[in-house]
């Protein structure tokens, strides 16, 4: 008989010759077929078996075992697909099952889940699952799951078929991990393993016999200490850990250091190898001198860097600061200093007493140190801070004392010129304008960079210099005003 209507599979005439394909199951319950329908002669047809949770399709009647498979329709045809149930397994079954090995795996309960890593357990022992958790949590009871061995997913493709109960257990429970000293091989993928002092090195746990194995799930420090637990699986396959859990054992080593008369900052505790910087702060009036180890100098540097490898104590060492203090007299030979400590040393904060005795002929006029005058008594005290140079000046009492300038002057708006007579005898002359001092062997004097319509005062003195039978003069002083701007 021919029929004529539209095609419903691939190739042929759109009018033209069809046959029927008809499709079937040895078991309803197992398993579907999808592809049957009426086609044109020598379309091309898929035929797809589909298996239900806890089935597998084994052969079409013909006994092809490809599914789907593809069919070129020349002939009315049916096709059953043969299915058949999963072998039912416990944990101890599955895990020791071959690759590519389907079944259903038997009631378990679920112990932990930890991120892609579903560890199981039934009477037979713990098992792990290596796929999305599909919300599993610790407790829960699932009846029957089927699933598939393969090499990088434990037991692979892993549907719930039940509703899960909730045992409400609340202390957890964690399989016992397998001991390892040294990498696990190929062969351990999927135990869950114990490795105790690894030392993390770039992306690789380092073991103690030098051997070196991957690591992911965890933020490691590069050259710490682990003890790890975690799963053994592979990456592209490559060896790896899908690390569970980590404790840093690096050891941690005390750097202690003490001292008195100042402080030290940088001490505390440090990870082995890592570097520990000390630094030594004097207290006022004292300066370091060095590290010490019980009766050992260690170092003077400061600050101090150390690579940490035991528990270590340091003192630092300050001592107080010295200084010299110089005395002279002026002029030469007109008297003598007392109380000054051997070679002038002083430590910090020490009180230096000094007396001046004039000689014959001459008097104590005042302490003076640089252009500051510190003290017209003869006996002079003072808080050694740094080192200093002291004159003790004296004067002759016999000496004729040289006439007082007399002084003119002249201003503009940031100057005044001083000028005065030449006095008879004198070497030099002493003049001050405001903060202004100098000494000059002229006989005019001009101060600068003084501010508009100001007053200052001034004043001129003769200088008699080292000429002992002639004193220094009486100071002329004065009062000016600059010119406006």
């Amino acid at each position: 008989k021919i029929t004529f209507v539209e095609s419903a599979g691939e190739g042929g005439d759109e009018e033209g010759v069809k046959y029927t394909i008809t499709t079937a199951v040895n078991d309803e319950k197992m398993g579907s077929v999808s592809g049957a329908g009426t086609y044109a002669e020598n379309a091309q047809v898929t035929l797809t078996a589909t298996a239900k949770p806890g089935y597998k399709f084994v052969q079409w009647n013909d006994g092809f075992v490809e599914n789907p498979r593809l069919i070129t329709v020349t002939q009315d045809s049916t096709y059953t697909a043969t299915f058949q149930a999963l072998d039912i397994v416990t944990v101890a079954d599955a895990m020791a099952l071959g690759i590519n090995k389907e079944f259903v795996l038997n009631q378990f309960t679920v112990v932990q889940v930890q991120g892609s890593n579903i560890y199981i357990k039934d009477a037979t022992g713990y098992g792990l699952i290596y796929k999305s958790s599909f919300g599993l949590k610790a407790g829960d009871v699932v009846e029957s799951m089927p699933g598939k061995k393969d090499e990088y997913k434990g037991f692979g493709q892993i549907v719930p078929l039940v509703t899960k109960a909730d045992l409400a257990i609340t202390t957890g429970e964690v399989p016992a991990p397998e001991v390892f000293t040294t990498a696990p091989v190929a062969a351990d993928i999927y135990k869950y393993v114990k490795i105790d002092s690894v030392t993390v090195s770039a992306k690789a746990l380092k073991l103690s016999d030098g051997t070196t194995i991957n690591y992911y799930n965890a933020t490691l420090t590069e050259g710490h200490i682990y003890n790890i637990v975690g799963s053994v699986g592979h990456n592209n396959g490559t060896l790896q850990i899908d690390i569970a859990s980590s404790t840093d054992i690096t050891p941690k080593y005390t750097v202690t250091a003490t001292a008195e008369n100042g402080t030290v900052t940088g001490d505390g505790k440090y990870v082995q190898g890592t570097s520990a910087t000390l630094t030594a702060a004097p207290a006022e009036g004292y300066e370091f001198v060095c590290w010490t180890s019980g009766n050992n100098t260690v170092s003077t540097d400061n600050p101090l860097t150390l690579t940490v490898s035991a528990d270590t104590a340091l003192v630092a060492n300050f001592a107080k600061k010295t200084f010299t203090i110089d005395v002279n007299v002026t002029p030469a030979e007109s008297g003598t200093v007392t109380g000054l400590a051997e070679r002038g040393v002083y430590e910090y904060g020490a009180t230096a007493t000094l007396t001046a005795t004039p000689a014959d002929d001459y008097e104590f006029v005042f302490w003076a140190a640089g252009e500051d005058t510190l003290s017209t008594e003869a006996t002079y005290s003072f808080e050694v801070k740094d080192n200093a140079k002291l004159l003790a000046v004296f004067k002759y009492t016999k000496c004729t004392p040289l006439n007082a300038p007399v002084v003119t002057y002249t201003t503009t708006y940031n100057s005044a010129t001083l000028t005065w007579d030449a006095i008879d005898n004198a070497e030099a002359y002493l003049v001050t304008v405001g903060n202004f001092f100098n000494q000059v062997t002229d006989t005019t004097y001009t101060a600068t960079d003084l501010e508009a319509a100001t007053e200052y005062n001034y004043s001129v003195q003769a200088i008699s210099g080292d000429k002992k039978a002639y004193c220094d003069s009486e100071a002329t002083y004065g009062a000016l005003t600059t010119a406006e701007a």
